[in-house]
């Protein structure tokens, strides 16, 4: 059995001086160490380490990297690949790496932890040797998220089906999984995402310059609600309508909704099938940075984000 293990930094790979958790070069590697010292070394490990960063501050080029890092491994012999990330942007690392990889025949599990190992509260270790197990086992082809929510059972997560952590929360949670049948291959994103992102709050602001921007997604209320009766918020729209920037609204579930609905599609915002705000996030910045029809990529099921 022979793994690649991408460590990336993140909590996972740090430790804790002085009251902060720090990035560590030596702790980073840890989690390899304690499985093979738990394990009779029964997996031949192969450690590629592309950057070390804490994962708030992940930008194009650390995504850039590990794209590249994970696909150009992929023809070489691997049963299966772990990336260590940090857990503040692993949904968008996860959902990047599944629209490269589909439903490639080689897993890819990114693991993660709450606490740093040296902690005993961490999950980080049971989180990578569930990893393990799941590429031992082979229960699965494509882009994973292996996480314990209870420290005990962990559960695999689609790359593109993961939500946002719960404020104040540190569970992972994921939509139902889908059938994957296609793959964008190694791509680069542009430095930037062009995409303006903006979550309904009562009072909010509605004029943003639109100069640079390519992309609005819209994360409504909790019932796929936006304030249709502020003026600054339609001439937003209006605004982004003739300087031809497509204006979508996520997680709205059809059925019996509001009657809002029908003045959404009157103003021109596309209403997206449902989906994880950060795999259509993910999607938008990728669209903005490949040559492709845009309005019909975001449309179209790439890799299981809808």
């Amino acid at each position: 059995m022979k793994i690649l293990a991408v460590l990336t930094g993140g909590t996972i790979g740090s430790v804790i001086r002085d009251g902060y958790i720090y990035t560590d070069e030596e702790a980073k590697r840890l989690v390899v160490d304690n499985y093979l010292k738990e394990n009779n070394n029964d997996v031949d490990f192969d450690v590629v380490e592309p950057f070390t960063i804490h994962s708030e501050n992940v930008s194009s080029n650390e995504i850039n990297k590990l794209v590249e890092v994970v696909c150009d491994n992929l023809a070489k012999g691997y049963d299966g690949i772990i990336v260590t990330h940090g857990t503040d942007s692993l949904q968008f690392s996860a959902s990047a790496l599944a629209f490269a990889l589909g439903n490639s025949n080689t897993p890819v599990l990114l693991v993660s932890a709450q606490y740093p190992l040296c902690d005993s509260r961490s999950n980080g270790q049971i989180n990578f040797n569930g990893a393990v197990d799941f590429i031992k086992n082979k229960q699965g082809n494509g882009v994973y998220v292996a996480y314990s929510n209870d420290n005990q059972t962990v559960e695999f997560h689609q790359g593109n089906r993961i939500i946002m952590f719960k404020e104040a929360g540190d569970s992972v949670y994921s939509l139902p999984p889908v059938s994957v049948n296609s793959a964008l291959g190694k791509f680069e994103l542009t430095e930037k995402s062009n995409t303006l992102v903006i979550t309904i709050t009562p009072g909010a602001i509605y004029n943003y310059d639109l100069s640079d921007i390519k992309a609005v997604i819209l994360r409504p209320y909790h019932s796929g609600t936006v304030n249709i009766k502020s003026q600054e918020f339609l001439d937003l729209v209006n605004e982004a309508k003739e300087k031809n920037i497509p204006v979508y609204l996520v997680n709205l579930k059809r059925g019996i909704n509001y009657e809002g609905v029908m003045e959404y599609e009157k103003a021109g915002i596309e209403i997206l099938p449902f989906c994880s705000f950060p795999s259509i996030y993910m999607k938008a910045w990728i669209g903005n940075s490949i040559n492709c029809d845009f309005n019909e990529f975001m449309k179209t099921s790439i890799a299981g984000e809808f």
